[in-house]
């Protein structure tokens, strides 16, 4: 059902109206970009902010479980590549490593030990649901 497909576009697009600064891409059935310019004095919080208002935006609009990745902020446009990447590891590493985290940061990944793995091979068997990725690009 294509209507259904469009749906986290939208609902992405209403939350960042401004076509300006925010864009948002539909990447196939289950995956939205976000690329987003920043403003002056933004922080890491800041982007979790937003990260955590597409997820609960898109939760409460009766999505399947979502998952948000953050890619390290772009300030060339050639680095909107590998911020897209950075952002898609993200999101699956945390699939399988923190699967109680919806919201989830590149450069967060680089500081976490693996010590969880044995604490999440337990909840290996959670992983059977669907997911929806919102992968979220800064940009300076």
């Amino acid at each position: 059902d294509e209507k259904a497909d469009a749906i986290p576009v939208e609902t992405v697009q209403n939350i960042f109206p401004d076509r300006q600064t925010s864009f948002v891409l539909s990447m196939g059935e289950d995956d939205v970009v976000l690329v987003q310019q920043l403003g002056d004095n933004v922080e890491m919080s800041d982007l979790e902010k937003t990260a955590a208002q597409i997820e609960e935006t898109l939760r409460v609009n009766g999505e399947s479980t979502v998952v948000v990745g953050i890619g390290t902020v772009a300030t060339h446009l050639r680095d909107l590549a590998k911020s897209y990447k950075e952002a898609q590891m993200a999101i699956e590493v945390g699939k399988v490593f923190d699967t109680e985290k919806y919201i989830i940061s590149y450069e967060n990944l680089l500081f976490r030990s693996v010590k969880r793995q044995d604490k999440n091979s337990k909840n290996a068997k959670k992983q059977k649901r669907p997911y929806k990725n919102v992968t979220v690009i800064y940009t300076k």
